[in-house]
């Protein structure tokens, strides 16, 4: 093994750790989380002082928007002016494309309206069942599951798949405005999904070592491999990491040397484990039976 080599098995640890450790969520929730899983299959054992603070409850719910930039001291930001400032931007994007009609625009607001009315009654049920049971070690591993789908929709949008917004929006939009605003959205998916595959492959070529050349080869076989999810969540580089590694290896034998090529497998392999952590941060795959159109398309020659 050469010297080159062994630097690089270094460097790959230390540039995709971030992916292995962000798939069980962020910094300031890892410790807690793994404190939950690991008391979930241990034994149990009663700890007099279990106690779990009010505002993690927030945190988990509504990740790093919980605090304004997560600085020290900085003031909670408000769910509903979150979620309405997601409705506001969602509107005028199918105003723009589509050229609907201020009554159109307001069926909208207020099918989006009871969007957000539903979903924060579902956490407000919640958090008072988190009232009585954040000092009870027994029950807390289950409620901390059943909380995980309301993570998910927060961070995946609430207006997609089985919403008010979206039957409210198949009612507003004419045949011909439906196709325009899905292929719209495609698109920007797949371009946004293109430079997530570009941000992968910079970190994957300093940590293999890879010529330019081999990371654009590289990133070409995950674009024309792979195809955008319906949400990359919260964490986009490590979605597209895990998306990569479904890509057979022999896609990226031509390009890649032998040892190149196992630290890739060594690390998909391993990606391959956290879908369930991805999709609790919002990653939604896109289970479309139809291949067309790939993130492919955002490429230009």
């Amino acid at each position: 093994m050469d010297i080159r080599f062994r630097l690089n098995r270094r460097a790959l640890a230390a540039a995709l750790a971030l992916a292995s450790a962000a798939c069980t969520g962020s910094a300031a929730r890892a410790q807690q989380d793994e404190v939950v899983e690991d008391d979930a299959l241990a034994p149990p054992q009663v700890n007099r002082n279990f106690e779990i603070s009010i505002e993690q409850f927030d945190m988990w719910i509504y990740g790093n928007n919980f605090r304004m930039n997560g600085m020290p001291g900085a003031q909670k930001q408000n769910p509903r002016t979150l979620l309405d400032a997601r409705l506001a931007l969602k509107v005028d994007e199918i105003e723009k494309i589509c050229k609907v009609s201020p009554s159109q625009k307001e069926k909208l607001r207020l099918a989006g309206r009871g969007d957000m009315k539903r979903f924060l009654e579902q956490v407000e049920k919640k958090r008072r069942e988190f009232e009585e049971i954040r000092r009870d070690q027994n029950k807390f591993g289950q409620f901390y599951q059943e909380i995980q789908p309301l993570r998910t929709t927060f961070q995946s949008g609430l207006f997609g798949d089985g919403s008010f917004f979206s039957k409210a929006l198949r009612k507003t939009l004419d045949g011909a405005e439906a196709a325009r605003f899905e292929a719209n959205i495609r698109e920007r998916a797949a371009f946004r999904y293109a430079a997530s595959v570009d941000m992968l492959t910079a970190r994957l070529g300093q940590a293999l070592g890879l010529t330019e050349d081999q990371r654009k080869r590289v990133s070409q076989v995950i674009v024309e491999n792979t195809r955008p999810p319906k949400s990359l969540g919260s964490q986009e580089v490590e979605v597209v990491f895990h998306q990569a590694s479904k890509v057979p290896a022999a896609k990226f034998k031509d390009i890649l040397d032998d040892a190149q090529l196992r630290m890739l497998e060594r690390q998909f392999l391993q990606m391959r484990m956290h879908e369930r952590n991805l999709k609790a941060n919002g990653y939604v795959p896109d289970d479309d039976p139809d291949p067309q159109p790939r993130a492919a398309a955002a490429r230009k020659d």
